[in-house]
């Protein structure tokens, strides 16, 4: 049966192609889906919800703007991948937001 469209296993195929690291990591240890790799890089559109909550959608935004370093200034990339500027400090609010982004993007790369 041929892959196509939708599938686990065709989007992680296409990921591995394409050179999407950063995503294709995160599908594989379950950080996102690979539905949600898809849906960010445009391959596919999500079907429309059936109403409720937000929550999940607004979950999975923040999960994918932290794997592909979206959301930060870039201030804020650069001190994650070179460290706090010597002379101005850190542009973070806390040691624990500093950990909890740099561990999301190690954790992807």
């Amino acid at each position: 049966m041929a892959l196509h469209g939708t599938s686990k296993a065709y989007i992680v195929d296409r990921l591995r192609r394409e050179n999407q690291t950063a995503l294709l990591a995160a599908v594989e240890v379950g950080t996102i889906t690979a539905m949600a790799a898809a849906v960010e890089l445009g391959w596919v559109k999500r079907p429309p919800g059936m109403g409720g909550s937000t929550h999940k959608a607004k979950r999975i935004q923040h999960q994918l703007q932290a794997i592909t370093g979206e959301g930060l200034s870039a201030g804020e990339a650069m001190e994650l991948q070179y460290g706090p500027n010597p002379s101005a400090g850190s542009l973070f609010s806390s040691r624990e937001h500093l950990s909890a982004l740099g561990s999301g993007r190690a954790s992807v790369c």
